[in-house]
């Protein structure tokens, strides 16, 4: 494989393998979090994944909203031909599927939520 490789392909990889890796262990070490406090437990992690579901789930109710009146336009412009009204009941179907299925669950978290962790 290393065949193949043009001479200024070889000399670029000789000087990564010389000074990349005294580079990498001078350096500091890579933090990915913060030092653990009081504040880093199952319940402050719980109430993020909360807080984060609070942003997307409306917004995700939002869409489906959309997509159901997307439908219902479809289908009512669109009455003389068969076809275009079985696309806009399926739309309209699936809309409503998707809005049931985020208000589902949206309200299964704040059930485990308020369960869990109380109010």
């Amino acid at each position: 494989m290393l065949r193949n490789l043009s001479p200024a392909t070889m000399k670029t990889i000789f000087y990564f393998s010389i000074f990349l890796p005294p580079v990498l262990t001078s350096a500091d070490t890579i933090k990915i979090f913060n030092t653990p406090n009081e504040d880093l437990n199952f319940t402050s992690f719980a109430n993020r994944i909360g807080d984060i579901a609070n942003v997307i789930i409306p917004f995700l109710i939002g869409v489906a909203f959309v997509v159901v009146i997307w439908g219902i336009f479809k289908y009512v412009m669109n009455a003389g031909d068969s076809e275009k009204v079985a696309e806009g009941r399926k739309v309209i179907l699936y809309g409503i599927i998707a809005l049931f299925l985020m208000l589902s669950f949206w309200g299964f978290v704040m059930i485990v939520s308020n369960s869990l962790f109380g109010e």
